[in-house]
């Protein structure tokens, strides 16, 4: 069952506009009846549904027509598929769905979300294609490739199918800055809810974050995290205000400050000798390169290690260092 978490947001009116557009919209209906309400409303109720039900895909916009004094509309949607097509493409993404969960059956629901993450990490490419499909869940489920929206709307499908409540938010990923001229872009991204507690989740920028091993910059995470680079919604969402869920705080790799950081470098001392960690605080590149030098040198379980690599993201506060062995 789809978790629905605009729908709860609307009057008792809107809702009645919101279910005929789910149900014509979902058996592809050439066209049906909705009550009326101001053209704009409808047009942000359809995005709501989209974004609610990641199963009704391949319809670009709608169209209306109704009479003066008519408390209804007729509503003509625009596909960009045939009926056919789109039968299939539904039965696919069903199939693989199963075929994606069914090894995480037996797992809690932590760790089911987790699973979820690291499958779009791990198998999905971003793709700036102008395919309607990448902002699908056809792009990820089907092709293995999608945009932030289609990512985003896999990670809600695929919670919705083990019972996590999650909703896709579109709105501004980046907030533009005047000092570079760098324009703001849109993007799409997810509030998870985990206890009732709702949290951020980004699987995009994990996604392009990830190269060596998979990361969890945005898993989980606090408004005091994602809005550092995520700007304002579309539409009204769950504020995240409660920390200490996400993924390197329930691996104890999250600190203070860099200067804490010394028992994620002791981690890094087993193969392959890579860690990443969390800084509350984040650090300057001279103080992270500092700091691991330091205590490479005064640490004798580090001995064996001559130099290092490291990088870090200074939005999420994430630093992953690399340690290198001695030539002996």
């Amino acid at each position: 069952m789809s978790f629905r978490y605009y729908e709860s947001c609307l009057s008792s009116a809107e809702r009645d506009v919101y279910r005929a557009y789910a149900k014509g919209l979902y058996s592809f209906e050439k066209q049906f009846s909705a009550p009326r309400l101001p053209t704009d409303r409808l047009g942000e109720i359809f995005s709501m549904v989209k974004l609610d039900c990641p199963l009704i895909f391949g319809v670009e916009k709608l169209s209306f027509k109704y009479y003066e004094g008519s408390s209804k509309v007729t509503v003509i949607p625009v596909y960009n598929m045939k009926k056919a097509e789109r039968e299939t493409a539904l039965e696919t993404v069903k199939k693989r769905v199963g075929k994606i969960l069914a090894p995480a059956a037996s797992l809690s629901l932590y760790e089911k979300e987790l699973f979820i993450h690291d499958y779009i990490v791990k198998n999905v490419r971003y793709d700036r294609l102008t395919k309607s499909y990448s902002h699908e869940v056809t792009g990820p489920l089907c092709h293995g490739i999608g945009v932030c929206e289609g990512m985003a709307k896999t990670f809600k499908l695929l919670c919705d199918e083990v019972g996590i409540d999650s909703l896709v938010v579109t709105g501004i990923g980046v907030p533009p800055d005047e000092a570079t001229g760098k324009k703001s872009e849109r993007h799409a991204w997810n509030v998870v809810f985990s206890g009732n507690v709702p949290y951020g989740v980004d699987v995009t920028f994990d996604n392009t974050l990830s190269g060596d091993g998979i990361r969890y910059d945005y898993l989980n995470v606090p408004d005091s995290i994602m809005s550092r680079d995520h700007g304002s919604a579309d539409f009204p969402v769950p504020g995240c205000p409660v920390g200490g869920k996400d993924y390197y705080s329930l691996q104890k790799l999250s600190f203070e400050d860099i200067a804490g950081a010394a028992p994620a470098l002791k981690r890094a001392a087993r193969s392959p000798h890579r860690v990443s960690f969390r800084l509350i605080k984040p650090a300057e590149p001279e103080e992270i390169r500092d700091f691991v030098t330091e205590t490479i040198r005064s640490d004798r379980s580090l001995s064996r290690f001559s130099s290092f690599s490291f990088s870090s993201n200074a939005m999420s506060g994430v630093v992953t260092v690399t340690l290198k062995k001695r030539d002996l």
